[in-house]
């Protein structure tokens, strides 16, 4: 497979890992933990990856930062 459809691909599979928890919160540690089961599998999926690690845990991240700023405003 060519390095920009393997990247492509593996992006693909960590945005969609953001999609379904967008909107977590810190106090559900049920989809935390899921979230974390998922993202190994698709790092799994991925042989492990330089590059697909470092797309999941910038969503990650991401979803980190979004749920202090919910619960500020809440």
């Amino acid at each position: 497979m060519d390095k920009v459809k393997q990247h492509f691909e593996e992006i693909t599979d960590a945005w969609r890992l953001y999609r379904k928890y967008a909107g977590i919160r810190n106090d559900e540690d049920d989809k935390w933990t899921a979230m974390l089961a998922d993202a190994v599998a698709i790092q799994n999926r991925h042989g492990n990856s330089p590059f697909v690690m470092r797309a999941v845990m910038m969503f990650i991240e991401l979803l980190e930062d979004e749920a202090k700023c919910t619960n500020y405003t809440d």
